[in-house]
């Protein structure tokens, strides 16, 4: 039955020509008028159930499709102001599209989750807003607290206590921050350890499945007139920061990627930015670092920054994918290549499809393995200063753009 027809049959029932969705005050009153005989009675009763069942057929006719598509509406009791369904297109991520935030999978929640990031442009702004993606839609969580607006921030999952651990970033003017704050899948917390690394972007972090502390190497801090690059080693424990003093230590850069290798119970460490592009594969054993070798003529990804990797439990490997890539001539180019890590050495994959090319000097996007649906979880970038905004999949041989409408909760 349509919804013109369900107006029209509650219409008559009530004797209301003009107000849908609810019973109006003189309908109501002449249904409940009092009506002498037995017969009176009856009738009095049928109309009131009938308008009653006919009223809750119109509510569900007029709501159901806004509530499936996460339209805000008054029968969700009151909305936030700033919450704003949005119909994207094919691969729409949050509103606004947008490049370098923050994203880890949260296994508690079933949900990858995403922060903040930068909006590019000559007038970009950081972003200070939390989407998650289910798998199939990105939702906005409009939440009272949580970090200020930033860029460039570091964050993974910490397993033993069950939380979202996000550090530092920079802000809109290139501010670079200090902070700690967690997420418990419903809620930001500021943490207050007693020690904290230094202010940073752009830095390294995983969660150490077998030191069962999240570790988080390098990255930048912002002064004027340039950019000091760090290669300090730092885990956390659930509530404070140490720092790691290695024997090794790999040279100073930023926007390197990093995961955990399950064979081999180490991080693996990526490339990154240490004055120029590097191609370097690091390993950290808990205690110290080690740069890997490879003979001569092995593949290996060429140098870049602005990349992407993460873990794949299904294959057993790690997943690296496009970045700013630097060409045999010196040339950096935004790449769209797909590689494996299996715990020896790297070897590039061929899918019939892949994602646009992306990586473009800090502008990065995001990638995460989501372990509910054993598949990579791609997110945005650029090749063109414009955020791509668009959402992928890697299910170990194959890559899939995701159609989202995107909504708020």
């Amino acid at each position: 039955m349509n919804e013109s027809k369900l107006r029209s049959l509650f219409h008559k029932a009530i004797g209301d020509p003009e107000v849908p969705g609810y019973i109006s005050s003189h309908a109501r009153q002449a249904i409940n008028r009092s009506q002498e005989g037995r017969g009176a009675r009856n009738r009095s009763g049928f109309l009131a159930l009938a308008a009653a069942v006919i009223a809750i057929l119109v509510v569900a006719v007029l709501i159901a499709p806004r509530l499936s598509h996460g339209v805000p509406n008054p029968f969700n009791g009151p909305q936030p102001g700033n919450c704003t369904a949005v119909a994207g297109p094919a691969g729409a991520g949050p509103q606004p599209a947008r490049v370098s935030a923050a994203m880890a999978y949260d296994p508690d929640t079933k949900q990858v989750v995403l922060f903040g990031g930068m909006v590019p442009g000559s007038s970009g702004s950081a972003l200070a807003d939390t989407w998650v993606w289910d798998g199939k839609i990105w939702s906005q969580r409009v939440v009272s607290v949580h970090p200020d607006v930033r860029e460039e921030a570091a964050m993974a999952y910490d397993a033993i206590h069950h939380r979202l651990v996000l550090f530092g970033g920079i802000d809109t003017d290139g501010t670079p921050y200090n902070d700690t704050w967690t997420w418990d899948g419903a809620a930001w917390h500021p943490e207050t350890p007693t020690i904290n690394p230094p202010a940073r972007n752009l830095a390294s972090i995983a969660y150490d499945d077998a030191l069962g502390k999240i570790v988080m190497f390098g990255g930048r801090n912002p002064i004027v007139g340039g950019s000091a690059t760090l290669h300090d080693t730092w885990t956390w424990d659930g509530s404070n920061w140490t720092q790691i003093f290695t024997a090794t230590v790999p040279s100073k850069r930023g926007s390197a990627v990093m995961d955990y290798d399950a064979k081999t119970r180490q991080l693996i460490m990526f490339g990154g930015d240490t004055g120029n592009s590097t191609n370097e594969t690091w390993a950290f054993d808990g205690t110290n670092w080690s740069q890997l070798k490879f003979q001569a003529g092995a593949a290996v990804p060429r140098a870049r920054e602005a990349t992407v990797m993460a873990r794949d439990d299904a294959a057993g490997t790690l997943v690296l994918f496009g970045g700013a890539e630097l060409l045999d001539n010196g040339t950096a180019t935004s790449g769209n290549d797909t590689w494996a890590w299996d715990g020896q050495a790297w070897t590039e994959l061929n899918p019939s499809v892949s994602p646009p090319a992306r990586g473009t000097e800090t502008l990065v996007g995001n990638m995460v393995y989501d372990q509910a649906l054993r598949e990579d979880v791609l997110y945005g970038g650029t090749n063109d200063g414009s955020a791509l905004g668009d959402t992928w999949t890697w299910d170990g041989g194959e890559w899939t753009q995701m159609s989202s409408t995107t909504s708020c909760r």
